[in-house]
């Protein structure tokens, strides 16, 4: 059975809303990060494999989801962006540019910012506090992407503004950290707000608050 392709858009743009925003849904937010904190852990077990993208993810929810999600560019960049897939995001975001725009791609890309800016992405924006994740440049490019796609509006000065705040702030840490580290000693290492600076007691207060969640 076959279906006219703006039908299928549509439906997909309703169903990633409804993803993205449903209270009822929690749950299955939840489930889509946890798989990619999962993957992340056996990351190397994974890069042994033949790299068949069927085998990777038969039977993954996320898997899942990116192929039906796939009719809509941007509903696929936001179900990344939920599931921590930021180097996929990226990608994603970047061939959404390397075709013709449509207007209707240009109002997703502004609901785009509006859900970034909503609860469900508290994550996303908190992530981009942490220079030292490995990702972390992956999810400033993916947004540094649908920044650029976007024309002069007020979503644009949304995104702009809030990545021009992290701009700044890694521009005053990087200058803390260096008159820190003129007095460190060996090395010249400062006192960045990463997670190597966390005492035995920190680590041991955070292993705590883990638990105490579950």
């Amino acid at each position: 059975m076959s279906f006219e392709p703006r039908f299928v858009n549509l439906m997909v743009d309703m169903l990633s809303l409804l993803l993205l925003t449903a209270p009822e849904l929690v749950g299955l937010r939840d489930e889509l990060r946890g798989e990619t904190v999962a993957e992340t852990a056996g990351g190397a077990l994974a890069s042994s494999g033949t790299g068949n993208a069927d085998a990777d993810t038969d039977g993954n929810l996320f898997g899942e989801l990116f192929r039906s999600w796939s009719a809509s560019p941007v509903a696929t960049f936001m179900l990344c962006l939920l599931a921590g897939r930021f180097a996929l995001a990226q990608v994603v975001i970047q061939r959404v540019g390397e075709r013709e725009v449509t207007v209707g791609t240009l109002m997703h890309c502004d609901q785009a910012v509006q859900l970034i800016e909503s609860p469900v992405f508290v994550s996303l924006r908190m992530h981009l506090l942490q220079p030292w994740r490995s990702d972390h440049s992956q999810v400033v490019g993916a947004l540094y992407g649908l920044l650029m796609l976007l024309p002069q509006s007020p979503a644009y000065v949304t995104l702009r503004d809030r990545l021009g705040a992290v701009a700044s702030m890694h521009v005053a840490l990087a200058v803390g950290g260096t008159e820190q580290g003129k007095g460190s000693g060996p090395g010249g290492e400062g006192n960045h707000a990463g997670p190597g600076n966390l005492t035995a007691q920190d680590t041991a207060l955070l292993s705590w608050l883990t638990e105490r969640k579950r």
